[in-house]
């Protein structure tokens, strides 16, 4: 049954060391037993949100702390450019990760999730999930999944 035409497993990890390695070894199991793997889904990423590089986003935020610092608009400003610079840190250690799963695996085809605002819990944030990996104009993704 397993086996079976149309059957089709799915890896799901974290962008962590420990779970893309854990996700390493059900790719091998699955694959060694010859069942038919679909892909991985790398859950909870944190995507870059804007082409400002991650350098100038620091440079940025110490003119402004360094310069500015009695400044409420400054600080505001500062305060957003290291959220910034913190996402794309995230976003680059999550890359170099990905890249040796990628690198081990080279035939599996993998799907990124940016990090939701709120938990996986029900049909609803199901299908808003269904929605990241596979958007609503997707008509081809659409058919398949319902």
């Amino acid at each position: 049954m397993l086996k079976r035409r149309g059957t089709q497993f799915v890896v799901v990890s974290a962008a962590e060391p420990d779970a893309l390695r854990e996700a390493s070894f059900f790719v091998d199991r699955l694959t060694q037993e010859g069942m038919p793997l679909a892909g991985l889904v790398l859950n909870r990423t944190h995507p870059m949100l804007c082409a400002l590089p991650v350098e100038r986003a620091i440079d940025a935020t110490e003119t402004l702390e360094e310069e500015h610092s009695e400044s409420e608009a400054a600080s505001l400003a500062a305060a957003v450019l290291r959220i910034h610079a913190d996402r794309g840190q995230t976003a680059k250690r999550e890359i170099r990760l990905l890249s040796r799963f990628t690198g081990a695996n080279p035939h599996v085809p993998v799907v990124g999730v940016p990090s939701l605002p709120f938990d996986v819990s029900d049909l609803d944030a199901l299908r808003a999930l269904a929605d990241q990996i596979a958007p609503v104009g997707d008509e081809a993704a659409r058919a398949a999944g319902r």
